[in-house]
């Protein structure tokens, strides 16, 4: 994330990358949001080949989940799926 501040930084909030990466990256006891999610994807699962879903369970009408892709164009690769219930 800090080597490659643009691409998350709009993400942020008006925190800088080094706030969000002290207070939400490097400290315990936190939740992984989007951009730590993404961040995560960009240096670690991604290169390894696999693609990340998570499938919110929101409360829009039907009976199917929101996917939401954090690797795009990798339809063939092997896939982890998370579930988020707000």
């Amino acid at each position: 994330m800090q080597f490659h501040p643009e691409r998350y930084q709009p993400f942020l909030e008006g925190m800088t990358v080094y706030d969000y990466c002290k207070t939400q990256i490097e400290a315990h006891s936190q939740e992984i949001d989007q951009a730590g999610l993404q961040v995560l994807t960009d240096g670690i699962i991604a290169p390894a080949g696999i693609a990340l879903e998570v499938l919110y369970l929101d409360l829009s009408e039907g009976d199917e989940v929101t996917p939401h892709a954090f690797v795009p164009n990798a339809a063939d690769w092997p896939t982890i799926r998370l579930l988020y219930r707000p």
